[in-house]
C-alpha cells in the first residue's frame, strides 16, 4: 500500500513492527514523504525530524472485530437549566478496546431519568437521517448522542445497543441550576 507522511520537517521515518522500512520518495522540501508498505499486521509508527531531533510521531495499530459500544461524555455531570447539555461520544472498539474505524453499525439509543435525547449525529454529510430519533449509523466507528437534562434533578441514564456488540451505559447526575 502507498503510505503518505505530511510533515513541516527535514526528515521521515517510518517502522513496520519496529523495523524502519526503506527511505521515502519524494523531498522533504515538498511537505510530503512517500512509502511502498507490504501490508502486515500490527503497528506501523512515522517520525518526523528536524535538524535531527524528533519533532513528532504517529502511530497506526491494526484493529480487531467490532466487538463493543463506549460512551464518552464532555461532561460529568448536568444541570436542571434546559439549555446544559451532554454531548456523548458513541465509539465501535474491539476487543481490545481500540476504535474501529471502518464500522458501520446501526446504534439504538434508550433514555431513562432525568432529561431525554436531544439529538443524534455522526458527521457523515451524506447522511439525511432525521437527528431526533433514538438510533443511528456509526460513521468512521463514531457516533454522537446529545442529552438534554429534565427541569427536574435526578439521573440521566443513556444506553446506546448495536447488534452483535457489547452494549454500554453512561449516567450523568442532574443538578440544579
Amino acid at each position: 500500500m502507498t503510505v503518505h507522511v505530511y510533515t513541516p520537517g527535514d526528515s521521515v521515518r517510518l517502522l513496520l513492527n519496529g523495523r524502519e522500512l526503506p527511505a521515502a520518495t519524494g523531498t522533504p522540501e515538498r511537505a510530503m514523504a512517500t512509502f511502498t508498505v507490504p501490508y502486515e499486521p500490527g503497528e506501523l509508527t512515522a517520525t518526523a525530524g528536524r535538524n535531527g531531533e524528533e519533532i513528532g510521531r504517529k502511530t497506526l495499530a491494526t484493529v480487531g472485530a467490532p466487538a463493543a459500544l463506549r460512551l464518552v461524555s464532555d461532561v460529568d455531570h448536568l444541570t436542571t437549566g434546559r439549555d446544559d447539555l451532554a454531548h456523548v461520544l458513541v465509539e465501535v472498539t474491539d476487543s481490545h478496546g481500540h476504535i474501529v474505524p471502518d464500522a458501520t453499525l446501526k446504534v439504538t439509543f434508550e433514555i431513562h431519568g432525568a432529561g431525554d435525547l436531544a439529538a443524534v449525529g455522526n458527521g457523515n454529510p451524506h447522511n439525511v437521517d432525521s437527528f431526533r430519533q433514538p438510533r443511528r449509523h456509526t460513521w468512521h466507528g463514531r457516533a454522537l448522542a446529545v442529552l438534554r437534562p429534565a427541569k427536574r434533578p435526578g439521573r440521566l441514564t443513556l444506553t446506546a445497543k448495536a447488534a452483535g456488540l457489547r452494549p454500554a451505559s453512561l449516567t450523568l447526575p442532574v443538578g440544579r441550576a
